[in-house]
């Protein structure tokens, strides 16, 4: 087995995982799954995640080919051991006898649909946020901005101009005193 996980850099990059275990409902799935690539990538091991566990060689074999199985074999055993640690234990249960492979495949089936349609109804929400005419600025921007990061929570990230676009458009008219609009000539 690889001596990597001893290392000090790998134990910081792995203490990372502990503050973000995956829960059972998904809510946290974008961040869990980005921590946890970040992590494999920096122990060389994230092809685990991408590529299934190959078949045992057999036949015309060289050392090399069986070298190539026993790392993959080894990388498995310890991402998935990884992948397991960093769940609540209804997850543990469920996919206690599978490979890395399958766990991320079928994780993002269950999840990745969740966090798309909870993006969905976000960017409906900021889209669609109005101030009333009268009513408080700074409680129309909050309201915007926690749309805006919850955006970002879900790894859907607006660029700067973008955002101030749409805050802007969410004003009222006679904010601004004048009646103006954008041309893109």
């Amino acid at each position: 087995m690889s001596t990597s996980a001893n290392t000090p850099q790998n134990s910081f990059f792995r203490s990372l995982l502990e503050k973000e275990r995956l829960h059972s409902d998904g809510t946290n799935f974008l961040d869990w799954s980005r921590q946890m690539g970040i992590v494999l990538r920096y122990e060389r091991k994230e092809y685990v995640l991408d590529v299934p566990l190959p078949e045992q060689p057999t036949g015309d074999i060289t050392s090399d080919d069986i070298a190539k199985y026993r790392k993959h074999l080894d990388d498995e055993h310890e991402v998935q051991t990884l992948l397991l640690s960093m769940m609540e234990s209804e997850l543990q249960k469920e996919f206690l006898y599978q490979n890395s492979y399958f766990i991320m495949n079928k994780l993002k089936k269950m999840f990745q649909e969740k966090a798309r349609v909870e993006r969905y109804k976000v960017i409906q929400d900021l889209l669609s946020c109005k101030m009333s005419e009268g009513s408080s600025v700074s409680t129309h921007l909050l309201k915007m901005f926690g749309l805006l990061r919850e955006l970002e929570r879900l790894n859907h990230h607006v660029e700067q101009s973008l955002a101030t676009d749409i805050v802007l458009n969410s004003l009222p008219k006679s904010f601004f005193g004048i009646h103006y609009e954008l041309s893109y000539e």
